[in-house]
């Protein structure tokens, strides 16, 4: 969770985003990098909506147009969605029902809808998204969630039934509920899922070396990941706190998955690396599956390394 109290994400209050401001964009950058630096599986950003008064609303947004594997994010949103929908159905009354996604888009795209279409008349900045769900933006956004992700509204503070429903612990206690059923669903279908995580980085070591990296490969998905699949590893230029475009780097090493590995089982691997120059950089560890990268096709984030190689 990026907070357990009422205060600001970015507590420390550190321009993130290196614009010069520490403002609102910094507090959303920290949610991202929160998500980021532990590489999770899943980002769920979670709301209770404001619209014109009197009016309530449940709806959930996924970043569709200019997002890699959106069809994931779509899905983990629908999931969300229905989830909501089926523990809120039943508070409906004569007077008051859930109206579920913006009954001003056309059915075929809402219900979750692809949120470029919540800002379409928005002009700056151009092919804008939820700061939480868009792609790498520059310095705009400097860091993107790296990972499948949904915005959710859970009932609205506008309209005076749901903000009644919303001051009841119960209410709230089964809206979490809704999202544990909805994150429980998703997970449940995902049929490839890894995770790559360190277990002896050469943090230091001297030009001209071949030092030896070991990390553990997790199966976190429902299939079988298949021979052949390999972890490659690529350098990017040195850059704190972690680098957020996406970019491989130059490939200076892998390995080969030697055996069929099953879901929920974990193998090592060591990646020999071949260190030819001194200086600071950062090792941008991926796995290629079908010559496919899992971190665009599956949205699994890279595991990054910070590197100091000595002369």
């Amino acid at each position: 969770m990026s907070r357990t109290a009422d205060v600001p994400a970015n507590a420390s209050g550190v321009d993130r985003n290196g614009d010069g401001t520490v403002d609102g964009y910094d507090d959303f950058l920290a949610r991202i990098d929160g998500a980021n630096r532990v590489r999770a599986d899943l980002f769920v950003s979670i709301h209770n909506n404001w619209i014109k008064p009197g009016a309530g609303r449940t709806e959930a947004f996924y970043c569709g147009a200019g997002c890699p594997a959106s069809d994931l994010s779509r899905s983990l949103a629908e999931d969300v969605l229905a989830a909501h929908v089926a523990r809120l159905s039943p508070l409906q009354t004569l007077d008051w029902q859930l109206t579920v996604g913006n009954p001003s888009l056309p059915e075929s795209v809402r219900n979750p809808t692809d949120d470029v279409l919540r800002f379409g008349s928005a002009t700056l900045p151009a092919g804008r998204h939820f700061y939480v769900l868009g792609p790498y933006g520059g310095a705009f956004r400097a860091r993107a969630t790296e990972m499948p992700g949904v915005l959710m509204e859970s009932l609205s503070l506008s309209s005076p039934t749901e903000l009644e429903l919303l001051r009841q612990p119960a209410i709230r206690t089964l809206i979490a509920s809704a999202y544990a059923d909805g994150i429980a669903a998703w997970l449940g279908t995902r049929a490839f899922g890894v995770r790559i995580d360190p277990v002896a980085a050469p943090t230091s070591p001297s030009a001209g070396t071949r030092p030896t990296l070991r990390v553990r490969l997790t199966n976190n998905g429902l299939l079988p990941l298949a021979p052949g699949a390999r972890i490659v590893v690529g350098s990017v230029p040195a850059v704190d706190p972690y680098d957020g475009s996406g970019d491989p780097g130059r490939q200076i090493g892998s390995a080969t998955l030697g055996g069929t590995l099953e879901p929920g089982r974990s193998t090592i691997l060591s990646v020999t690396v071949p260190l030819w120059t001194a200086g600071a950089a950062l090792w941008k560890v991926d796995m290629l599956v079908d010559g496919a990268r899992a971190s665009t096709t599956a949205r699994m984030p890279v595991l990054q390394i910070p590197i100091s190689a000595r002369t």
